[in-house]
Order: C-alpha cells, then sequence, then structure tokens
C-alpha cells in the first residue's frame, strides 16, 4: 500500500512473480509438476469412463439406463477407471524419480525405479473389512 492510500498493483505482481520464479526453478518442484503433466492423458481418460458410468449408466437416473447390457457396460467402466487412476500413484512416484534424476543429468530410469520401490515399502497394504454389523472380521492366519 502506498503512502495515499493506493494499491500498486504492479509492485504486487513483480514481488508475486519474483517469488513464483523462485518456485518454478526448484528442480523438486519441477519433477513433481513435470511428472503430474505427463500423467494428463491418463487422468482424461479415467475421467471419461467415470463420465460415462456415471452420468449415462447409472441404474437410477442414467440416460442410458435401460439399454441392454447395461451393467456390462458399467463395469467395464469401472474396471477401466480403476485400471488408470489405481495406477496413477505408481506411474507418478517412478516419473518424480526420472524427472528430478534427469535434472542432475542421470538417466533416471533406476532412479525412477528407487523411488518406485521407495513407494511401495513406504505405502500401508491394511486391508479393513467389516461384516453385517459394521465391526472388523477377524480373518485366521495360517
Amino acid at each position: 500500500m502506498m503512502k495515499d492510500g493506493t494499491f500498486n498493483k504492479e509492485a504486487l505482481g513483480e514481488k508475486v512473480a519474483y517469488y513464483a520464479n523462485k518456485l518454478a526453478s526448484n528442480r523438486f518442484i519441477a519433477a513433481i509438476r513435470d511428472a503430474f503433466a505427463s500423467t494428463i492423458p491418463i487422468t482424461i481418460t479415467a475421467a471419461f469412463f467415470l463420465l460415462i458410468n456415471n452420468v449415462l449408466l447409472t441404474e437410477k437416473t442414467g440416460l442410458l439406463r435401460g439399454i441392454p447390457g447395461r451393467a456390462i457396460i458399467s463395469e467395464i467402466c469401472v474396471q477401466a477407471y480403476n485400471g488408470t487412476l489405481g495406477i496413477l500413484g505408481l506411474m507418478v512416484t517412478f516419473l518424480i524419480g526420472l524427472r528430478l534424476a534427469r535434472s542432475y543429468d542421470a538417466d533416471g530410469a533406476l532412479e525412477g525405479i528407487v523411488a518406485l520401490a521407495s513407494y511401495v515399502v513406504l505405502v500401508p497394504n491394511v486391508i479393513n473389512i467389516t461384516g453385517p454389523t459394521d465391526k472388523p472380521l477377524k480373518l485366521r492366519e495360517h
């Protein structure tokens, strides 16, 4: 704010641009940005199948709810959605390692595999199963 009570938009824009440039030039942030940008086609494909399933093939309100084979087509859309977004975390993890390694002038394949292996090791793999009474089921171990 200036002394006379006015607001200087140009000065604010220059300060924001300065810090945005600093942030964009960070190689770690750039690796994350590029990894997510590389997966945009997969995200769009998943969104397409989700849209078809939720707008056209919903059992009660879908526009194509009366067509024969609706349930099969809906299941195919669910599988395509799960197959695209389900693997997205693995792809982004590999691509972050790859892009970061390439910013250091390395090949990147090995670094991407190490990033993926680290992700798989660190992500918890616990499955909670509830019964009809919403209480966790006890599973016997052999």
